[in-house]
């Protein structure tokens, strides 16, 4: 769901025909508007203009690449291979009279790098791994001509960044390829690329947006660019949905469900798959607000629409603890079963997969959703709310995994009202505690603990603590807490 989006905008374009130059701008523009009729005539005008240029081969090729990744349509990828081969076997032509064109290794470079996106969305990893390694040697020719072209660091901050997420079974192939992943590389690359562009580039921007908001918790920093481009493109879902996912990360469920409820209202047929997500992301919104009828009915929306398994995991997991929250058993227990079968490449099911294992024999007892209830509360920012569920709830009613999270929560509650002691305190039984599923809570401890000293300005504390968060971080809730990690240690460790 999230490193998909990073190949879906508009790049770079090469200048030979003012005219044509000047179609390509207008159809990139209404193509971030999302107007793909207009973004197409003004595409095969360009043709017409200028049919051996293979910019408007090329970009109506995203779009349909767009469309392929938004609904799953086989007849979509059709369509932009067929697209793709033309803008390369023209970008191919044209190279052998602009030798060393930086815009022209660029634009190839792009059309490697779209076709990097549809050969891993058909899970072809070989091709994937060979269309990357010939994008990014493109955007390296481009940089060795002139080191100052922001778009071949974008490209190959793109690059370092994605393939940080490549599954340890690819790993033989990934170095066969002689490609490399990192994420803070990646990063840094991408933020040249945007310091090097206009302030108002959007691509930079968008993607900057999506590392702040899930690689180092920046979410400042991410608000500010995507609302920007949400205000300046109302109806992109990309960058709708970018900011819906951030709007949940800072705990503003309010602001997420209008915006996405603005993504389902489109209902794009052409983008299916996005608001098929969107209902899941609504789904979530209800849950964590606690209201499980909506949630139900969200996560079943969901389940109908979508094109693939990815999620379907955690949105059986969610929709069986909301059961649950109706002295709905039998119900739940269903949904336990399936939320064995989501997509197990991705931490997410990964994570429901393992949950459901463990409390489909062992159902929660009361005292322990109350305690699952309260970690709603702390997911929609309401601290009272969740100190007073949990407060007088007795240890020993509870498991050891219910009795951490129990202590996360008053320790996020302390924490936020600035009761540091206590909140230590709080966290100094949850550290102790030796966990049979929820092995993400150890991790927790440690890194809201780093978070305290911290804020005492008691730096070697906060960083030992927070290296200590970051060994332990191995478990399949490691992408959620991944950011936040990295947001202390990138605050500690600075020079």
């Amino acid at each position: 769901m999230r490193i998909l989006l990073f190949l879906l905008l508009p790049y770079q374009i090469v200048s030979y025909s003012h005219q044509v130059d000047s179609l390509i701008n207008l159809g990139i523009m209404e193509s971030y508007k999302f107007n793909f009729e207009a973004a197409e005539q003004l595409f095969n005008r360009a043709i017409e203009n200028d049919p051996q240029n293979p910019e408007g081969y090329h970009y109506l090729s995203q779009i349909h690449l767009w469309f392929y990744l938004g609904s799953k349509d086989e007849a979509e990828l059709i369509i932009f291979n067929r697209y793709s081969e033309i803008a390369l076997t023209k970008a191919e032509k044209l190279a052998e009279s602009l030798d060393n064109d930086p815009s022209l290794l660029n634009l190839q470079g792009e059309i490697y790098r779209f076709k990097t996106m549809a050969s891993a969305a058909e899970g072809s990893a070989v091709d994937a791994f060979w269309h990357a390694k010939k994008a990014v040697s493109f955007y390296e020719d481009v940089l060795d001509i002139d080191s100052t072209y922001s778009g071949a660091y974008l490209g190959i901050g793109f690059f370092k960044y994605a393939l940080s997420f490549v599954p340890g079974i690819f790993n033989i192939a990934l170095t066969l390829s002689g490609l490399s992943g990192d994420k803070a590389e990646g990063l840094e690359d991408l933020i040249k690329s945007y310091q090097m562009s206009d302030e108002s580039n959007i691509e930079s921007a968008f993607l900057l947006s999506k590392i702040y908001t899930d690689y180092n918790a920046e979410y400042e920093s991410a608000d500010k660019l995507l609302q920007k481009l949400v205000k300046e493109y109302p109806d992109n879902y990309l960058f709708l949905y970018q900011y819906a996912i951030l709007k949940l990360e800072q705990r503003s469920l309010d602001e997420a469900e209008k915006i996405l409820n603005h993504i389902v209202s489109i209902n794009s047929k052409k983008l299916s798959q996005t608001v098929a997500l969107s209902h899941f992301l609504l789904a979530e919104n209800s849950y964590k607000k606690k209201d499980y009828i909506e949630a139900i009915r969200r996560y079943d929306l969901f389940l109908e629409f979508t094109r693939s398994v990815d999620y379907t995991g955690l949105a059986y997991l969610n929709k069986a603890l909301s059961h649950l929250m109706m002295n709905e058993n039998l119900k739940a227990k269903s949904d336990l079963l399936f939320a064995r079968n989501g997509n197990l490449e991705i931490p997410d099911d990964k994570y429901a997969k393992e949950i459901s294992e463990q409390i489909f024999s062992s159902l929660p007892n009361s005292n322990e959703l109350k305690i699952i209830s309260a970690w709603n509360d702390i997911a929609a920012a309401k601290y009272t709310s969740a100190l007073n569920s949990v407060s007088n709830i007795k240890l020993n009613l509870l498991r050891d995994d219910f009795k951490g999270l129990r202590q996360i929560i008053l320790a996020e509650c302390f924490i936020e009202s600035g009761n540091f002691e206590t909140a230590i305190k709080a966290l100094d039984l949850a550290g102790n505690l030796e966990y049979e599923f929820n092995h993400w809570l150890k991790p927790y401890t440690y890194y809201l603990i780093s978070k305290i000293h911290y804020l005492n300005n008691n730096r070697k504390a906060a960083r030992d603590n927070v290296l200590i968060a970051e060994d332990l971080n191995i478990y399949n809730y490691k992408n959620k807490l991944e950011p936040r990690i990295n947001y202390l240690k990138n605050r500690l460790f600075a020079e």
